[in-house]
């Protein structure tokens, strides 16, 4: 028997672990101070305490350290982003309850 899966894109649940890895997710935005383009990686970079379908401020950041001493600059910006969880059913043999 197949099995039957439901999503509520509106439910809100608890805060999820403090480093929350997402790997395979990238995060990409242009500095507004400077115009660089900054991309977090996502299985590199964390997400803090997200709860999920719940819009969040996603702190990016780049530093810059010049060679000359004196020039060094970090830019820091949010960005906001909702975090959802998908699941689906996947194909393959069934399981063999004697394994569990």
């Amino acid at each position: 028997m197949p099995i039957e899966i439901t999503q509520d894109f509106d439910a809100k649940g608890d805060e999820m672990e403090k480093r929350f890895y997402v790997p395979g997710v990238k995060l990409k935005s242009i500095c507004p101070e400077c115009g660089k383009e900054v991309v977090d990686d996502l299985g590199e970079q964390y997400l803090s305490y997200p709860e999920v379908n719940v819009p969040f401020d996603y702190t990016f950041c780049h530093e810059q350290q010049p060679e000359e001493e004196g020039e060094y600059y970090c830019h820091e910006w949010k960005e906001r982003i909702i975090l959802r969880i998908s699941v689906e059913a996947a194909e393959g043999e069934d399981l063999d309850p004697d394994a569990l």
